[in-house]
């Protein structure tokens, strides 16, 4: 792991940013394929229907297409402003505290009722501060779905923070890939987005 240099690109995507942090990805975050950014998605444990992410053709990728409007990018990030509010790519010191400060344990772990209050809450902002918010079912369920990567019920503080505030991958805490044999899924990333949407209740007309 190294923080990035000063002109490296990143993305809205702190795992992403832990990938290149890591070298798992170009550090500078320039320049790399389809077939490097699945390899390096393969390395935390994400299955091979979970590692093709829709690059609308895109032969070479930088980091910062990810946040592209029609990429992986979506409004409401638990870190990031939304992109018709300025710059979403870097995350905001007070979004960050906010996540922390959301376990309801005291910063032992972070719970699916944690996440989701937390995302009820920007949501509820969002709605007030944005105008312009594009901000759907599709993208509802995918927002809801990020607990997915602990074990569906919890994740531990310490992950939450290495992974958001760092954007490094937890190693030294404990945290482990899964194997081939246990990859995660589209079926349990599924049954944890839906899980968390009905804890949140948010209904679309």
């Amino acid at each position: 792991y190294a923080q990035p240099h000063p002109t490296a690109i990143r993305s809205p995507c702190p795992l992403l940013n832990a990938l290149a942090n890591h070298g798992y990805l170009p550090r500078d975050g320039r320049s790399f394929h389809q077939a490097e950014l699945s390899a390096a998605l393969k390395k935390v444990g994400l299955s091979r229907a979970l590692r093709l992410l829709d690059t609308h053709g895109e032969l070479v990728l930088d980091l910062d297409q990810i946040g592209l409007p029609g990429f992986a990018e979506h409004d409401i990030s638990l870190t990031r402003g939304d992109a018709a509010q300025g710059d979403h790519l870097k995350a905001q010191p007070d979004l960050l505290q906010g996540l922390l400060a959301s376990s309801s344990d005291g910063g032992r772990t972070m719970t699916t009722e944690d996440f989701a209050c937390l995302r009820k809450r920007r949501i509820e902002v969002q709605k007030k501060d944005n105008p312009g918010l594009l901000y759907g079912p599709l993208q509802y369920r995918i927002s809801c779905a990020e607990i997915a990567f602990g074990d569906g019920n919890t994740v531990p503080w310490e992950y939450v923070r290495a992974l958001f505030v760092e954007e490094r991958l937890p190693v030294k805490e404990g945290w482990k890939p899964r194997r081939w044999w246990h990859t995660l899924g589209f079926w349990e990333l599924s049954r944890t987005s839906i899980k968390v949407a009905q804890l949140v209740g948010v209904k679309f007309k």
